[in-house]
């Protein structure tokens, strides 16, 4: 085992456990000494484990200092910017057939919601800069549809990243932070402004979740499809696409009480499934010609590179 790899390891991962605040700039001064002794075989653990420290600590003030300014926190602000993310919505916007050539939506729907990841490009009326881009997580009581890659104008209030603190409880800030969401908040009305080249593999990911929806048996049912049909189509949306949203509160207890939850959610097992899937298959078409495995190999990590793609490349 290489324990300088391993101390480097355990320092990224010891630092969000860390009760006590760290002044990153002042490790950095002890890099002219910790730099030289990466080449003592004795003492590179240790030199591992304090590049470690300073690589975790560098990345967890680098997503606090982008964080959305305190005094910016409940305001009404006016933003542009890009859907950069696959929306989330209850099943009743999304099959409710909505005219997709609008280009506002300001019809308020009680009881549905449409979640969606926003990158803000522009602030027109912010009192305090913001470091931009700036990526958001925003809910929408107004927005009948919301596709990748659209560009909107939209008047929002934001949040800092909060989350309870309770030990063995779901780190939602923290899990926040590693996805470089900078705030959360609502839309108060919006207008979609067309649409642009950013999040492509998103935009595939929605045309093909409506082509899979409108292939589904509950889709297909005048009264919404039976209760079978309806969980079928959450599984097949979360194997296909890692669309988990779609899964049933019921289903979800009995995936959880079966340990079997993890198979839904698209991972490196499942990667790694499918690469070698996919590898031996190709080594068996293409075996026989000239640079084959190469060949084979090449082809292969494009594909894998594209289910990637399709599942999202969501960070776990």
């Amino acid at each position: 085992m290489n324990f300088s790899v391993l101390s480097f390891v355990v320092a990224v991962l010891l630092v969000p456990h860390l009760e006590f605040g760290v002044d990153v700039e002042r490790l950095w001064w002890g890099l002219p000494v910790v730099l030289p002794a990466l080449l003592l075989p004795g003492a590179r653990p240790m030199a591992t484990f304090y590049l470690g420290l300073c690589v975790a600590l560098a990345y967890l003030a680098a997503g606090l200092d982008a964080r959305l300014p305190a005094a910016l926190a409940g305001q009404t602000l006016a933003v542009t910017g890009v859907v950069s993310d696959l929306p989330h919505a209850s099943p009743d916007v999304l099959n409710r057939g909505i005219n997709k050539d609008s280009s506002k939506a300001t019809e308020h729907w009680p009881g549905d919601v449409v979640r969606f990841r926003f990158r803000i490009e522009a602030c027109t009326d912010c009192p305090v800069p913001l470091l931009l881009p700036m990526t958001v997580n925003l809910s929408s009581y107004q927005l009948a549809t919301v596709r990748p890659g659209e560009r909107w104008h939209l008047r929002v209030r934001l949040q800092r990243p909060r989350g309870s603190v309770n030990p063995g409880l779901f780190d939602y800030q923290g899990w926040l932070l590693a996805q470089g969401v900078a705030a959360t908040g609502y839309v108060l009305s919006g207008e979609r402004r067309g649409t642009s080249l950013v999040a492509l593999h998103h935009q595939l990911r929605d045309w093909l979740r409506d082509r899979l929806q409108g292939a589904l048996p509950s889709h297909h049912n005048d009264a919404g499809g039976g209760a079978a049909e309806a969980d079928l189509a959450g599984l097949l949306l979360a194997l296909s696409l890692g669309e988990s949203q779609q899964i049933s509160a019921a289903q979800w207890r009995v995936l959880s009480a079966t340990g079997t939850n993890h198979l839904f959610i698209i991972s490196g097992l499942h990667v790694s499934l499918v690469a070698a899937l996919v590898l031996r298959l190709l080594h068996w078409l293409l075996g026989g010609l000239p640079a084959g495995r190469g060949l084979a190999f090449g082809l292969g990590l494009l594909l894998v590179l594209a289910y990637g793609g399709i599942a999202g490349f969501g960070v776990p």
